[in-house]
């Protein structure tokens, strides 16, 4: 296996991470797996390093601790190599002008490693939440790792809010009740909210009226549904279609005799394929029953009686049934129209039953209740957990048109910001980098390196965002614009394997 360090100068996109390394400029680069970003990124900061007038202006934000010590072990290592000889030429000219400028400015980086700021999200928020007042947001309160334990008691005092014989304990009531009256189901969820409070309480202390909100939220569901329908919508086919419109209607008029008819009873006097309407929804459910097994995006590949086909001895066609079959066995290799088909099982309808509204009012009410007394309860244990000190760091740095005194003196001190693995970015962390670049315009010697690859996104389950990443490509962030920059060369992998993998994994990674 080959290292990108030991390969020659001339390789097929040398072009590319000359821009990428430049310290003058601002970029987003495309960096697949193998293509030797780690390299890049510290010969980055090197550069970097070379330019700066502290090193501390520079802060390289990478996931995991691991990854951070990794990257302040090889600029130290490139700056002070055992093997000179073994370097890469690029890096290690840059090594010696940061070496230089190390010596220069009496920074001792050697004896003072620390003030190499590489470092993680989750210590970039320790670090903010912890350098600004407590009245401002400051940090109060241990991580703890039994974090859920917490949860679940601020759940708890929620649900003894039920005996109050106010508007909140009425509220209160109708979640529980829309629970079957199950207090265990109403912690369980509260906890599993708690959990993704970043993600919703913004949103809700910032709601309108009642009618606006539901005006606003149903008109997203419409947008969803309708997204999903012209998905399915495009890939039948006109004969397809033409089956369609026979078949289900006739399967929908044997599935009305049945005790329990199910969503292709929907289809009873159509005459006609519908549009990818939300409007529609109820009949694509139907398709959708009508095409998949029972909880797969799998094709059936027979119907009888219980889908609406029965036998000529019940009354049967069995013509109708045969294209049914032929129809069904067409579309066997079709995973994309299966998997949309799927999708649609599961949309919602676009728009709130009365019943359900108030429900979701109640929720709506319930849930910063719940996040309040998550507060008390972290105040009173002296602990936290990592949203609450992520949203302590978002508070301390204030709002774009206020920012904080913490903000102003961030914005004199740091100059130039790396982020690795970018795709796996949450919208909070987002926001972090929004904040931490406000008021930069790509003319003013401030900088921002963002790295990552959208088909290397593995921390869905920490509300990772891969389309963020897509969005700075296309649009950048607040007025700065970021260049582009794909990595072509691959040091671990031959051509064909790699282009194997893109092809097979491109649709795996939604925009």
């Amino acid at each position: 296996m080959s290292r990108p360090d030991s390969v020659a100068p001339d390789i097929a996109d040398a072009a590319e991470r000359a821009i990428a390394r430049d310290p003058s400029r601002s970029v987003i680069v495309q960096a697949p797996a193998g293509s030797g970003k780690t390299e890049l990124l510290m010969q980055r900061y090197l550069a970097l390093l070379a330019v700066v007038e502290e090193p501390e202006q520079i802060l390289a934000v990478t996931f995991t601790r691991k990854a951070a010590a990794e990257m302040r072990t090889r600029i130290l290592a490139a700056l002070r190599p055992a093997d000179p000889d073994s370097q890469l030429a690029e890096t290690a000219a840059l090594a010696a002008r940061a070496r230089a400028r190390n010596e220069e400015r009496g920074w001792r980086l050697f004896d003072y490693p620390a003030r190499l700021r590489v470092r993680t999200f989750d210590s970039v928020n320790n670090w903010l939440s912890e350098a600004a007042p407590v009245s401002s947001g400051g940090s109060g309160g241990v991580v703890t790792e039994y974090v859920n334990e917490l949860y679940e008691l601020a759940a708890r005092r929620t649900l003894e809010r039920m005996a109050d014989d106010d508007g909140l304990g009425e509220q209160v009531r109708l979640v529980v009740r829309r629970l079957d009256n199950n207090a265990d189901r109403f912690i369980a969820l509260m906890a599993q909210m708690l959990v993704r409070r970043d993600q919703w309480l913004p949103l809700l202390l910032s709601a309108g009226s009642p009618l606006a909100t539901r005006a606003a939220l149903e008109s997203s569901m419409r947008e969803l549904v309708a997204r999903e329908l012209e998905k399915a919508d495009a890939l039948l086919s006109l004969p397809a279609r033409r089956e369609l419109a026979a078949l289900l209607p006739y399967a929908a008029a044997h599935n009305d005799r049945l005790e329990q008819p199910n969503p292709v009873s929907e289809w009873h006097g159509q005459t006609e394929m519908p549009r990818p309407d939300p409007d529609h929804i109820a009949l694509w459910r139907g398709l959708a029953e009508f095409s998949l097994v029972s909880g797969k995006a799998q094709f059936r590949k027979t119907v009888n009686k219980k889908t609406g086909f029965p036998t000529a001895k019940d009354g049967g066609e069995p013509d109708m049934t045969a294209r049914a079959k032929t129809l069904l066995e067409s579309w066997s290799g079709d995973e994309a129209l299966a998997a949309a088909l799927q999708q649609i099982r599961h949309m919602p309808d676009p728009h709130y039953s009365d019943a359900q509204w108030e429900a979701v009012e109640a929720l709506m009410t319930v849930l910063p209740v719940v996040a309040a007394e998550l507060h008390l309860v972290f105040a009173e244990r002296g602990e936290t957990d990592y949203t609450q000190i992520a949203a302590n760091a978002l508070q301390a740095l204030g709002e774009p048109e206020q920012p904080s005194g913490l903000a102003l003196r961030l914005d004199y001190q740091v100059r130039h910001i790396l982020i690795d693995e970018f795709q796996d970015t949450s919208r909070a962390q987002f926001m972090l980098l929004t904040m931490l670049t406000e008021g930069w315009t790509g003319d003013d010697g401030r900088t921002l390196m963002i790295v990552g690859d959208p088909m290397q996104s593995i921390y869905r389950f920490r509300q990772a965002e891969v389309s963020l990443y897509l969005q700075l490509w296309e649009r950048g962030i607040g007025n700065l614009r970021l260049e582009p920059v794909q990595l072509t060369t691959n040091f671990r992998s031959r051509s064909p394997i790699v282009e194997w993998v893109n092809h097979t994994f491109a649709a795996l990674m939604p925009a």
